[in-house]
């Protein structure tokens, strides 16, 4: 095999898996809203604790990962609609990155005056995909 089709091979790898991480981050935003439909944010609490890091096939780049998750919801973020907009990104962001690999947690935070909750993403106690590092700002009241 050339270079050139070397490098075509290559581009339509990341083509293809950047398809395959929307139509998954599409289907569980889809799962994590219709479970807040029918169900209690209790039945939403037990899916996301229960939902396993899955161990990847090879040594996985967190910061490669974490960024393409961004991207994607980003992409999709349109999807999220309603008040808890930021508890269907984070709940489907930490299902996401535990099935590449990444034991990520969703934290649930409130502040008092004036009264407002929060929803964000932590790996190993750090605030990521967001720009702002929610966790100085609201008292966290949950981890998952």
């Amino acid at each position: 095999m050339n270079t050139r089709a070397r490098a075509v091979d290559i581009r339509d790898h990341h083509q293809n898996a950047r398809v395959f991480d929307i139509l998954l981050v599409v289907i569980v935003l889809l799962g994590v809203s219709l479970l807040l439909r029918v169900r209690t944010f209790g039945t939403l609490h037990r899916l996301v604790k229960a939902w396993p890091v899955i161990q990847p096939s090879a040594a996985v780049n967190r910061e490669y990962v974490i960024s393409r998750m961004n991207a994607v919801l980003g992409t999709v973020g349109g999807l999220c609609l309603g008040r808890n907009r930021c508890l269907y990104r984070a709940a489907t962001a930490v299902c996401v990155l535990r099935t590449k690999g990444i034991a990520a947690q969703l934290v649930i935070g409130v502040r008092a005056l004036p009264f407002a909750s929060h929803a964000w993403v932590e790996i190993d106690r750090c605030v990521v995909l967001e720009p702002t590092a929610w966790n100085t700002i609201y008292k966290e009241i949950e981890r998952i």
